[in-house]
């Protein structure tokens, strides 16, 4: 019995120990005409801090982080049909990206694959470590 109980114990302890699994957050922009990132309606799913953000629609293009200043998000991604998007509103932190195994990184960067020239115009601070910053040749721009 005292064995099972410490196998028990160091599990837990494993578990506990274990960082939460970021979620993938979907703008939607059905919060029109409150575009703050904090209104759920926006979002499939509400995002929270450490959340990859993807933006993907024409529905509700200027989009205002309304979160405390300093925020910290796994990544901003512009989907494939994303409107032309204007982000501002306080600034975030984008964390480092982690290793996604088979030579692939999962997080930290900013990405646009649609046609539309997004706008960042709120402050990003990159944490430390490596970051990619990316656009789809002949496609949309970051600015």
């Amino acid at each position: 019995m005292a064995q099972f109980l410490a196998v028990a114990l160091i599990l837990t302890a494993q578990f506990a120990a274990s960082p939460a699994q970021a979620g993938n957050d979907t703008w939607n922009g059905n919060g029109t005409p409150d575009g703050n990132w904090s209104n759920a309606a926006n979002w499939d799913t509400a995002p929270a801090a450490g959340d990859f953000l993807n933006f993907d629609t024409g529905n509700q293009t200027a989009s205002t982080n309304d979160f405390a200043a300093g925020t910290i998000f796994g990544n901003l991604g512009f989907n494939p049909s994303a409107g032309a998007f204007t982000l501002s509103g306080n600034g975030i932190i984008l964390t480092n990206g982690a290793d996604g195994g088979n030579g692939t990184t999962v997080g930290g960067s900013i990405s646009n694959l649609s046609n539309g020239a997004e706008i960042i115009a709120l402050p990003v601070t990159y944490s430390a470590g490596n970051h990619i910053i990316t656009t789809v040749s002949a496609r949309g721009s970051l600015t």
